[in-house]
């Protein structure tokens, strides 16, 4: 890595040679909140609601939405369950106590993540630092809390799947990165990290937490 001066002229040179750089996605490679400012999540949620027939008023959405977001993060924090589909919608709905079906909340689902994609837009310097990896024979690795489909479907729109060599999201290893053993099966599953030595892989996250687990196992972060 160099860093330049205002004219141009390298003053330092800093060579690290790692075999693996692991990447967290959202507020790392993507800025999850801006997406969602731009998108102005209440009102597409709100339009959703209504394009399937539920009325409310808006008191009502506004404490509902409060209510499903506080589960999000307390009850069901590091469950995986809060990444399944349509499960936002059936919180959001029950605590209108309005009834749907979970088939009518997938679909909701698949309403928002369309307009949620569209909204998400890499950080500056993302793609250069993949680049620049990439060009440099270092294998890369993401780990994400989502369900597998709704990722892929976000790292293909921002074509930026090509880049990595490996995906793990919480899915597929029953747990989310947020504690110390699920983050160790989200490096188990990548078995190709694990032939390299700890100490050849970095991670690149925005938890501190996350950052303590990868140094726990070896990892520079």
């Amino acid at each position: 890595l160099c860093k330049k001066t205002s004219r141009g002229k390298t003053i330092e040179v800093i060579l690290v040679k790692f075999k693996w750089v692991v990447f967290d996605w959202r507020n790392t490679l993507v800025d999850g909140r801006k997406a969602l400012d731009t998108l102005s999540k209440n009102k597409v949620t709100e339009n959703i609601l209504l394009d399937i027939g539920i009325r409310f008023t808006e008191e009502e959405y506004l404490n509902a939405s409060a209510k499903a977001e506080l589960e999000k993060s307390t009850k069901y924090y590091g469950n995986i369950e809060r990444h399944k589909k349509g499960f936002y919608f059936t919180r959001l709905c029950s605590n209108m106590c309005k009834r749907i079906s979970w088939e009518t909340a997938e679909y909701m689902d698949e309403l928002f993540l369309k307009r949620y994609v569209t909204a998400l837009e890499l950080l500056p310097g993302a793609l250069e630092t993949l680049e620049f990896l990439k060009n440099r024979g270092v294998k890369l690795a993401i780990v994400a809390n989502a369900r597998e489909a709704r990722f892929i479907q976000q790292i293909k729109h921002l074509d930026v799947a090509d880049f990595f060599d490996v995906v793990v999201t919480s899915f597929e290893v029953g747990g989310e990165k947020s504690s110390l053993k699920p983050f160790k099966s989200f490096l188990e599953k990548a078995q190709e990290i694990r032939r390299a030595a700890p100490s050849e892989c970095l991670m690149i996250g925005d938890r501190p937490d996350e950052d303590l687990y990868a140094k726990q196992l070896g990892f520079y972060a």
